[in-house]
């Protein structure tokens, strides 16, 4: 009777309205530390582009332009 268990199983699981709800007792992480700090590391690697205008001059369009476009990749 192996075989009936797991088609109840299966059909059990696929009617339940449990779906996208975390099991009972666990824990979920929130996702947001995690993209603020990709947010803080793309903000960090950008900041030599900005301290640059020392032996050249930049518009400060550029180093704007590729702050948003790395910022959009997060």
């Amino acid at each position: 009777m192996l075989f009936g268990d797991g088609i109840y199983f299966a059909r059990r699981l696929a009617t339940s309205n449990t779906v996208g709800k975390p099991a009972p007792g666990t824990r979920l992480k929130n996702p947001l530390r995690k993209m603020l700090l990709r947010t803080l590391l793309v903000v960090l690697a950008m900041v030599p582009v900005f301290a640059l205008p020392y032996p050249f001059e930049l518009d400060l369009f550029i180093p704007l332009l590729m702050l948003l476009f790395a910022l959009a990749t997060v």
